[in-house]
């Protein structure tokens, strides 16, 4: 499961993120490692533990240090972030294991909760990107779809576009993890994408002042 940079609200799972109600509090000093000990402390409540829920660590560190990063590579595994683990594991899809909420302090409200790696919650990016046909045919182009559809500006005939999408907007599914390759055409109301099962989005022009979208990890 990739993450995203825009903040979306999901249901606690396996790589679940959700988006805090308020800035998370001041944790611990930063700490190299995590501590088997039973912490006496309470994870806060936008990490969705039960309520008492008995904690093995609670501090101030990184994912890379305490080595508890979901994916790897992980590009936001060296960012500062008040983290919390379980004691006991607990059943989360098809996993069972340990939990791990992480509340990254340079990103307002992001908060991602995962499964310890050592109870198999881990996986690995792929290192290369899947090969697209290179060039691609006549009316094709590629999109980013990692962050979902409000993130990418289309360049088209002589013009900059978007989808007609407020923020966030999930890809649908067979849309690709990363990137996807559709069909682009002309429209009355400016271009209109053809994506994966012949799903037609209208495209909007782009705001000349609009504000960039944020960096998209």
């Amino acid at each position: 499961m990739v993450k995203r940079v825009v903040l979306l609200v999901a249901i606690l799972g396996l790589g679940g993120c959700r988006l805090a109600g308020g800035a998370p509090p001041s944790s611990q000093a930063a700490a190299p490692s995590a501590s088997a000990v039973v912490v006496d402390q309470e994870a806060p409540f936008w990490c969705g533990f039960p309520t008492g829920t008995a904690l093995s660590y609670a501090g101030r560190s990184t994912a890379a240090a305490l080595n508890v990063q979901e994916g790897m590579p992980d590009l936001m595994s060296n960012h500062l972030a008040d983290i919390y683990i379980t004691r006991d594991k607990y059943g989360q899809g098809e996993l069972h294991g340990r939990l791990v909420c992480l509340v990254l302090v340079d990103e307002h409200g992001w908060v991602e909760v995962t499964v310890h790696p050592e109870d198999g919650g881990r996986f690995a990016f792929p290192t290369e990107p899947t090969p697209m046909p290179s060039p691609l045919p006549p009316g094709f182009i590629q999109i980013l779809t990692h962050c979902g559809l409000s993130y990418p500006r289309i360049e088209y005939d002589g013009g900059s576009w978007r989808f007609d999408i407020e923020d966030g907007g999930f890809a649908p599914p067979g849309w690709g993890l990363n990137s996807t390759v559709v069909q682009i055409k002309p429209g009355p109301d400016g271009p209109i994408v053809i994506g994966p099962h012949g799903l037609e989005w209208q495209l909007i022009p782009v705001d000349p002042n609009e504000e960039p979208p944020s960096a998209c990890l």
